[in-house]
């Protein structure tokens, strides 16, 4: 039978052990037989998370960066998904089920949990999705629409229509669908946007600008 080596072994240990099973040990050295058998340590996803930027509020520039990017945009976009996912959301590592090996006889760390890159929610600690682009914001209404509802509570999508020109315009009201506290559109121009979820991220970022500026 073939031994394999440890992925995690110049690493801290998987499943959150001080793992004497290091290096280039193998399977056939003492130490390994004593793997799983360390002292506990400190979980390397929530003492010290990997990938994990520091929380706070996006600046006026990063806001603003990203309207001017939703604006231009034609369609589509997995990379601008990613960067709007970091306005609510976090890398981490986290642990979401899969064990450190998949084979029949368990030779590599038994018991040793497999750490994936997931993007986390910072409110809850809890991971959301494996996308390494993060939700369809700018394809998927639904998605854009949970964001709305998600970094501006207290806002209510007044309107999401099509012009004469198949392009799309959205209007953010904060408070009621007849408030005039403060309203926030997609576009100052005529132009409108390619699909309705990305009127909708125009008018959000819009709307965050707006708080900002406000604060």
């Amino acid at each position: 039978m073939a031994v394999r080596v440890c992925p995690e072994r110049d690493a801290v240990c998987p499943h959150g052990l001080r793992c004497p099973y290091a290096q280039d040990q193998y399977a056939c050295d003492p130490a390994y037989r004593e793997h799983g058998k360390g002292s506990p340590a400190a979980s390397p996803s929530r003492t010290t998370p990997m990938n994990k930027r520091s929380q706070g509020e996006p600046d006026r520039q990063t806001l603003s960066d990203l309207l001017e990017k939703v604006r231009a945009c034609e369609g589509a976009d997995r990379e601008l998904d990613r960067q709007i996912m970091t306005l609510s959301y976090v890398r981490d590592r986290r642990h979401i089920g899969a064990s450190c090996w998949d084979d029949a006889y368990d030779t590599c760390c038994p018991g040793a949990r497999h750490l994936d890159d997931v993007w986390v929610d910072p409110a809850t600690d809890k991971w959301r999705t494996t996308a390494v682009d993060g939700f369809e914001f700018t394809s998927s209404l639904d998605a854009a629409l949970a964001l709305v509802e998600r970094v501006l509570p207290g806002w209510t999508v007044s309107g999401i229509c099509q012009d004469d020109f198949k392009l799309w315009h959205a209007e953010l009201r904060k408070g009621h669908q007849t408030s005039y506290t403060a309203v926030a559109i997609s576009h100052e121009t005529l132009r409108g946007s390619a699909n309705p979820a990305l009127a909708l991220l125009a008018a959000l970022l819009t709307a965050l600008l707006a708080e900002e500026a406000g604060k």
